[in-house]
């Protein structure tokens, strides 16, 4: 496990196409918020299309915004999952902490009191769901160099929706949030999202970030997990 500074995560996910001499072309940002991950990969990428997927409507008008004249970022007011179909999204008082899933108790009373207040639930809105697969199809990608997630705990589904992008080995690096705390209800944990991975044959590469409670229990992290192509890099992977 590495704890990181951002600047040098996002260096280590190019590092892996740099050793491929690969030019970054294609990249996803799933639960984009107001887009402060994709100016980080807008400026890593500089000739890379960005998509990102937002459906908190106040909070996707300011990545919309801030985003618009910028033709190689396209702006989605979708969330991703498992399946097309419309879903209630929970807007939370800190807009990072929006989830397709309702917080737990322990979060909701937890002794931390910032981390209570940022979960509570301040509004609630319809909206289109679309799973990777179909709207990959739907725009003729074909390839995604780097994929990342941050779903509150939704991740797991995000990825059942990419199922035949995984299983044609069409999407390179995953960037995911991954949780071990009981965050929200019915969410998934970070041995779920490892599992189903592991079985796609793509493998952690490392635990790059994580948060702690006050008395020392993990709480979440993000991790980067490498698809066969980029695992080849590493004789350990072999």
């Amino acid at each position: 496990m590495t704890n990181m500074d951002q600047n040098k995560i996002f260096e280590l996910q190019k590092s892996f196409f740099d050793k491929l001499d690969k030019k970054l072309s294609i990249l996803f940002d799933i639960g984009a918020n107001v887009g402060d991950i994709t100016n980080e990969y807008a400026t890593l990428a500089p000739d890379a299309e960005i998509f990102c997927f937002e459906p908190i409507p106040k909070t996707f008008e300011i990545l919309k915004k801030r985003y618009d004249s910028t033709s190689r970022i396209h702006c989605h007011q979708l969330a991703i999952g498992d399946i097309n179909k419309n879903v209630t999204m929970f807007e939370t008082a800190l807009s990072g902490s929006s989830s397709l899933l309702q917080p737990t108790s322990y979060i909701t009373e937890s002794k931390n009191s910032a981390m209570a207040q940022g979960v509570t639930i301040v509004d609630s809105h319809n909206v289109n769901q679309i799973t990777l697969d179909s709207f990959c199809k739907e725009n003729n990608i074909s390839h995604i160099d780097i994929l990342k997630m941050d779903m509150q705990g939704s991740e797991l589904n995000g990825l059942k929706g990419a199922s035949s992008l995984l299983d044609e080995k069409k999407i390179d690096l995953i960037y995911t949030e991954v949780l071990f705390s009981d965050l929200y209800e019915n969410q998934c944990y970070y041995h779920d999202i490892a599992s189903f991975l592991y079985k796609k044959n793509y493998k952690l590469f490392d635990l790059v970030f994580s948060i702690n409670s006050d008395d020392g229990k993990l709480y979440y992290g993000d991790a980067i997990f490498l698809s066969p192509a980029l695992m080849k890099l590493y004789p350990t992977f072999v």
